[in-house]
């Protein structure tokens, strides 16, 4: 069974992992009213629909996972997915439950694990198979690239989350909390600050990430959307979305000029290291 299906422990822990992560967030999802990611609300909250995103991001990384059993999907899998997919799909499922739990420090570390995990899958994208085709690059390249670009999101959103515990608001004398501090600006700020710099530095470095850039750009547009009463955040993150948007169709024309490969030889479709 080896000698026909190399790595199959690995391809079938993918999958179960996967379908373990689809249905602990679809359990956290339908036994609550309230939104999952408005928990613990924060001016980095993002509007209810920003979640819709994880649809076609999900849709994607089920495709990826039929596509691994392919026989010339070997490689990639072997070199480059290796147990990282797994990996990630179990931190994200623990990170819904320390999330629901109130567990925020313990869920911002969780929520690290799948974030790195990602990044060393996508290094080694990059890195061993830097040839990819049309086929690698919708099935493989992009579901990866967007659930990092969310993941980092989550990253910065479980952090807020727990920073804001440290820097309680004052209370009215009815019992309502006051409005923003300036701390929660101040991450504000500094989070956006991150986004464009990040776009900047993709396109220096010829790394074309389309669907990494519109996830980015989605998550800040409807964070200032959630916010369209706050000019310091509405504005400001609108144009960050806008000017990140600009680079992802940059990034599209760009692929427009990629060569089709062909699958080749097998020598060929070999990792470079």
């Amino acid at each position: 069974m080896d000698a026909e299906h190399p790595q199959l422990w690995l391809k079938v822990v993918n999958v179960l992992s996967f379908v373990s992560l689809i249905s602990t967030h679809a359990y956290f999802a339908l036994a609550r009213t309230q939104d999952v990611y408005s928990l613990h609300p924060t001016n980095l909250t993002p509007a209810l629909w920003a979640s819709y995103i994880l649809a076609p991001i999900y849709a994607l990384l089920a495709a990826l996972l039929v596509w691994q059993f392919l026989h010339s999907a070997q490689p990639i899998v072997q070199k480059a997915i290796g147990p990282w997919f797994a990996v990630s799909a179990a931190s994200i499922s623990l990170w819904f439950v320390a999330w629901t739990e109130d567990q925020l420090l313990v869920a911002f570390f969780l929520a690290l694990v799948p974030s790195f995990s990602l990044f060393i899958i996508a290094l080694n994208l990059i890195q061993k198979f830097p040839n990819k085709s049309l086929v690698e690059t919708v099935l493989v390249h992009w579901p990866i690239s967007a659930l990092h670009a969310w993941l980092v999101f989550i990253n910065w959103l479980t952090l807020a989350a727990f920073l804001a515990t440290l820097w309680k608001r004052p209370e009215e004398d009815d019992g309502s909390e006051t409005g923003s501090q300036w701390e929660d600006y101040v991450y504000v700020y500094v989070w956006l600050l991150f986004q464009i710099p990040a776009a900047i530095f993709s396109k220096s470095r010829k790394i074309d990430d389309p669907i990494g850039l519109l996830v980015t750009a989605w998550t800040v547009i409807t964070v200032a959307l959630n916010h369209p009463g706050d000019s310091l955040i509405y504005y400001p993150g609108v144009v960050c979305g806008v000017v990140i948007i600009l680079y992802a169709l940059k990034s599209i024309w760009s692929l427009r000029n990629q060569p089709k490969l062909e699958e080749g030889t097998p020598a060929e479709r070999e990792p470079l290291v």
